[in-house]
């Protein structure tokens, strides 16, 4: 997956929705793609995970009523102070092809 400019996911008629977490995150979505639905800022050095509670549970619900088909965790992966690579991990569904193939074989 790699991010799309706004008209490319108006021509693919592709919706997006962000639940962003930290100001330079809803700054990046609001100018590439925009349509964000829930945020989270000013978390300070040391967040705990109740400051992301409703966040998380936001897109929990909205996912749970057919609202969303997939739910993804993009983030920096700090290599260096000069290079910073993307990461996008799918959280839902949970697709383990592994399991799948495990489980027909051992019974």
């Amino acid at each position: 997956m790699s991010f799309l400019h706004k008209q490319e996911i108006q021509n693919k008629n592709i919706n997006l929705e962000f639940g962003t977490i930290g100001k330079k995150a809803k700054v990046f979505f609001n100018n590439k793609i925009g349509n964000i639905k829930t945020s989270i800022e000013n978390l300070g050095e040391n967040p705990v995970s109740q400051d992301l509670t409703g966040v998380i549970k936001n897109l929990l619900d909205r996912y749970k009523n057919n609202q969303l088909d997939k739910i993804y965790l993009v983030y920096n992966q700090f290599i260096t102070t000069i290079k910073q690579e993307p990461i996008i991990e799918t959280l839902l569904p949970i697709i383990n092809t592994d399991f799948d193939q495990k489980s027909k074989t051992n019974f």
